[in-house]
């Protein structure tokens, strides 16, 4: 996660970012929430980004959530010595529904869980359409 000068979203700097990624690592999809995402989607496929729309509905989000969780505690995922990782793992809290499906929120609005939510987004999309895992991935 990097953090960018000001206090709005730098599209043009996120997506260049994801270029620079694209050109040394094969990025198979790269998910995003369409909310508010339009003209930076159309943008980033038009740069040869491979988007893939993920809803952010607690549907979608139970299954790589409960994932997350399983291979965090079985040590096959270790979340790294990123302060911002960290920060964000910390402010999450889980929300369930009658259903049992369950999704990361907030416990306060100024506390932020991009990280985990953008993990969790990566895991879903992998889990929907896996790919050669003989692969390194990147969540």
């Amino acid at each position: 996660m990097t953090i960018t000068a000001g206090n709005v979203t730098d599209y043009d700097y996120i997506t260049k970012d994801m270029l620079k990624v694209f050109e040394t690592i094969q990025i198979q999809c790269v998910n995003y929430d369409k909310w508010n995402a339009t003209q930076w989607a159309i943008a980033a496929v038009e740069q040869g980004l491979p988007l893939q729309e993920y809803s952010q509905t607690i549907g979608n989000f139970n299954q790589p959530t409960k994932e997350l969780e399983r291979l965090l505690l079985s040590g096959k995922v270790v979340i790294d010595n990123n302060e911002i990782t960290r920060w964000c793992f910390r402010n999450v809290e889980l929300k369930e529904d009658w259903n049992g499906n369950v999704k990361p929120v907030k416990r306060l609005q100024m506390k932020k869980i991009d990280g985990v939510i953008a993990m969790i987004m990566s895991l879903g999309g992998y889990l929907n359409n896996p790919f050669d895992n003989s692969e390194i991935f990147i969540i």
